[in-house]
């Protein structure tokens, strides 16, 4: 159903999850009665990946945040998922991204759920990040250390000269 929907529909229309049913509930004037569907499960959407599970720490932590933000069963977010084949879009990207930011201190743009689109993807984007500022407070940290050094030596140099 998935592949017939894709050539048809923009991709932001094509369902994420399906009910299959045997006949549709109908009112006494022959229109599908909404009420009497069936409320869809928070099962694993039908996906071309083949599920694998969180290995890491950190699969696991953004698996969790996944199923809480698409509003899935965390058992259902494999790591090679798409963000956005599991129900996510740009309102939902701009959540994780927030989660992210408040969880793990780390701000990024939402555009990176848009190139990063799986957890394994997202997860190499963010060790970059992380070395990346890592770096960056050693360096400042060495800075702050030399300065330190030179104000201590300048210090001394300037104690010397009032001490009679």
């Amino acid at each position: 159903v998935r592949e017939y929907l894709e050539t048809r529909l923009p991709s932001h229309m094509i369902p994420i999850t399906y009910v299959f049913l045997e006949q549709l509930p109908l009112t006494r004037d022959g229109k599908v009665d909404r009420r009497g569907l069936p409320t869809p499960t928070s099962a694993r959407p039908f996906l071309r990946t083949q599920y694998v599970a969180p290995e890491t720490t950190m699969e696991w932590f953004l698996a969790g945040l996944w199923a809480e933000v698409l509003e899935l069963e965390f058992k259902h977010i494999g790591v090679l998922d798409s963000f956005f084949d599991l129900g996510g879009e740009s309102i939902r990207a701009t959540k994780v991204v927030a989660r992210i930011a408040r969880r793990l201190g780390i701000d990024i743009n939402v555009s990176v759920v848009f190139e990063y689109r799986t957890i394994r993807r997202l997860i190499g984007f963010l060790d970059g990040s992380l070395v990346s500022e890592t770096d960056r407070l050693a360096r400042a940290s060495e800075r702050g250390a030399k300065q330190r050094a030179v104000l201590a030596r300048q210090a001394q140099g300037n104690g010397s000269k009032h001490v009679q």
